[in-house]
Order: C-alpha cells, then structure tokens, then sequence
C-alpha cells in the first residue's frame, strides 16, 4: 500500500524536522465536516493508513487545524 511505503521510505530516509507531504489524498478524513452527499461515508484501511501515518510521524492535516469547523471540500 503506497502511504505504509510512504512511511516507511520518510522513517528511514528523511530529515523529517521540516518535512511537508502534499497532494490529493482522495479521502475523507474527518466525516462530520469532509464530507457531503453520495455514498454513506465508512471507515476504509486506506483512510486508517493515512491517520496512522499522521500519528506514527506527529504531522497534521494543517488545513483542518487552522480551520477545525470549516465545512470545505473540493
């Protein structure tokens, strides 16, 4: 799975005191807020993949950290 490779290729070869990871990660993270319409909303492995990356490497999704009750997506 990319972001389990993803973690492990920034543990063991990155300085990851500034490190920034972006792009559109195409899921959901935050149902209440994130999300509107279509399908009812489930937790996937792919989704948990992404939050243990977060944990595992103390990063945030900064946009949902200057903005905690801002409904937005694209």
């Amino acid at each position: 799975m990319f972001v389990k490779n993803l973690g492990r290729i920034v543990n063991s070869e990155t300085d990851i005191s500034r490190l920034v990871i972006t792009g559109n990660w195409n899921r959901t993270l935050h149902i209440s807020i994130d999300k509107s319409g279509g399908r009812p909303w489930k937790p996937t492995k792919y989704r948990d993949a992404i939050l243990d990356l977060l944990d595992e490497l103390n990063l945030a999704d900064i946009f949902r950290t200057l903005n905690p009750t801002k409904k937005a997506f694209t």
